[in-house]
């Protein structure tokens, strides 16, 4: 049932299922989504009060599990790189991100082992810089962590969305709402009234 939920997605609808199911998923954390406009969102989709930064990925097309694993792992050096940019530290500042302790990378699968290896080498490298300048990278912990969700990772969420989306398609109430006139509502004194109008005139 879960991959037939996610597998006919793209980016932007991937992107729209992960920020529902980090709303609920960390709704005690105060997760806060990162609008793109205007001016970006400085590299991540959102952000928990305890340090929970998180970037969602879908690639779109059907690869070789070679070249999405590549795909995958490019993408997640770029965006490490944007965080580790110093622009980018003025805007997650701007937009009260607490100091960050997990990057969350959010893809649909993840297929090949490798993306967890480059995961942890990246995680290494952010820790490097860290150790090498404290104070340019005081807005990452010295504890930072990069880890790689999966949809299944998501299941109970992924579902309680789908069921929420369902019902809501099903009682649209902007379906049930008419235009019906006080005089098309059947009723004995609305008759009497009619037969007491048609009498005088």
């Amino acid at each position: 049932m879960l991959s037939n939920i996610i597998k006919d997605l793209n980016g932007a609808s991937w992107e729209r299922l992960c920020q529902k199911c980090y709303k609920l998923k960390y709704s005690n954390e105060n997760y806060r989504e990162i609008p793109a406009n205007p001016g970006g969102d400085a590299g991540i989709e959102g952000f928990t009060s305890t340090g929970i930064v998180n970037q969602c990925y879908y690639p779109e097309g059907d690869y070789t599990d070679e070249k999405y694993y590549e795909l995958l792992r490019d993408k997640m050096t770029a965006d490490i790189n944007k965080l580790l940019d110093p622009n980018y530290k003025k805007r997650l500042i701007a937009f009260g991100v607490p100091i960050i302790k997990q990057w969350h990378f959010l893809i649909p699968k993840y297929r090949d082992n490798r993306i967890l290896a480059h995961a942890k080498n990246k995680a290494d490298e952010v820790k490097r810089k860290i150790m090498s300048d404290p104070e340019q990278y005081d807005y990452i912990s010295d504890k930072f962590e990069i880890v790689v969700q999966e949809a299944e990772n998501l299941q109970a969420e992924i579902y309680k969305v789908s069921v929420a989306e369902a019902w809501k398609n099903k009682l649209d109430i902007t379906n049930m709402i008419n235009d019906t006139g006080w005089e098309d509502c059947p009723s004995e004194k609305l008759e009497n009234i009619k037969r007491k109008i048609h009498a005088i005139s």
